[in-house]
């Protein structure tokens, strides 16, 4: 639990302590929130303290500017999007054990809360470099926003992710930094390409996707979540980050010949100029998924994070008994999960996969990140994928927030 204290004044008695604090926790907790004694961090350890009087105010400025539709004084958007991360990751486990009254309130206020627009807003502003990641961090966590359903949007997100010049040994073929931290940006573009397939695979939105304004469906706000650990058999495996089971991959490619096309002409990374290609109405994008029951391997001590060894797992495909997958699961430097996994068949390892935990640990959200070859050939094919844990359904569910 986690501890909770305000701006204490400098004078006073302890009485009169215990009631300003409690007067401030009062006013935060009438607030549609979840109460931040009961929340823990994103990898499931405790909660920092927290300054209900400071946490109240920035909750409050927050929602003053959402509603105003309004990025707030030079400087300060910063402040508001800390604020909008730390609800959203700060949160309650969620546990099988206490369904549904585990599930965080402030994961489904804030979807209400933002659905008509703020997130567009704040991208089209000038931003520092770590603006822009946060930004990119809480839009990928956030879900489809009204700018995303647009196919201008969706070219520039194909446009960065295709772009062979956005992978190297130096961000490992994945969608993070040549430090080693995750690129939010390369992460939400990701994000954005799988989620219009998702959609638009569902039979509920086979008409005019912008008639609604929120999206819910497993790459969404609610579903970012930390998940409790309840399995001894976890427990006694070391399987911190949950990996026995089934789960689901999805990825998308297109076709080989119109991507060397596409990049012959890219020179930087990044967003290339000329994008015609993805606006071209013949261009296709082919959407697969695919089963896999996964176990640990075995573990081994990672000296940065003793209470989360490195995993190694091994995964078969159902449905293709020859294809198989293997890979290890740690903790990465910036306090993100980060996966990596080579498939193939079983002497045959073809496809490289570099992802990032999405959330709190064991989200049902799962791991966003691309794939390309094993053999960083220049001209080999990149794409992005998910990888989610199947719960109670492979079905992905798709429901929404209209006006």
């Amino acid at each position: 639990m986690a501890a909770w204290h305000a701006g204490t004044p400098t004078v006073g008695f302890p009485l009169r302590r215990e009631l300003y604090d409690a007067i401030w926790r009062g006013l935060y907790l009438a607030q549609p929130v979840d109460d931040p004694r009961n929340a823990v961090a994103p990898n499931g350890g405790p909660r920092p303290p927290s300054n209900g009087k400071q946490e109240l105010q920035h909750l409050t400025r927050a929602q003053s500017l959402i509603n105003s539709h309004s990025i707030g004084r030079p400087g300060e958007i910063g402040t508001i999007l800390q604020t909008l991360l730390n609800l959203a990751t700060y949160v309650p486990p969620l546990s099988d054990k206490a369904f549904p009254s585990s599930l965080s309130k402030t994961l489904v206020w804030l979807p209400v809360k933002l659905r008509h627009g703020w997130l567009d807003l704040v991208e089209q502003q000038s931003l520092a470099t770590h603006e822009r990641q946060m930004v990119a961090r809480f839009h990928t966590y956030f879900g489809l926003t009204q700018n995303d359903l647009k196919k201008e949007t969706l070219v520039l997100s194909r446009a960065f992710v295709y772009n062979m010049r956005n992978y190297s040994y130096g961000n490992e073929f994945g969608p993070f930094m040549e430090d080693g931290r995750v690129n939010w940006a390369h992460v939400r573009a990701i994000h954005h390409i799988v989620s219009m397939q998702v959609i638009q695979a569902n039979e509920a939105h086979e008409t005019d996707p912008g008639k609604y304004e929120y999206a819910v469906y497993p790459m969404s706000l609610p579903f970012i979540q930390v998940t409790a650990l309840d399995s001894s058999e976890e427990l006694v495996s070391n399987d911190w980050a949950g990996v026995t089971g089934d789960w689901i991959v999805s990825f998308c490619f297109c076709d080989h010949r119109e991507l060397l096309v596409f990049n012959d002409e890219v020179v930087s990374p990044g967003i290339p100029e000329d994008t015609s290609i993805f606006q071209s109405n013949d261009f296709q994008e082919i959407f697969r998924a695919m089963t896999v029951e996964m176990r640990v391997l075995r573990t081994e001590e990672d000296p940065d994070h003793p209470d989360k060894p490195i995993i190694f797992f091994a995964g078969v495909m159902k449905d293709f008994n020859n294809s198989v997958m293997n890979g290890k699961i740690r903790m990465g430097s910036d306090g993100f999960v980060r996966w990596r996994f080579v498939s193939g068949e079983q002497s045959n390892a073809i496809w490289s996969s570099e992802g990032v935990q999405i959330g709190g640990l064991r989200s049902s959200f799962g791991v966003l990140g691309s794939w390309t070859t094993v053999f960083h050939d220049p001209d080999d094919p990149v794409g992005p994928f998910w990888l989610r844990k199947v719960e109670k359904s492979s079905t992905v569910i798709v429901s929404v927030v209209t006006a």
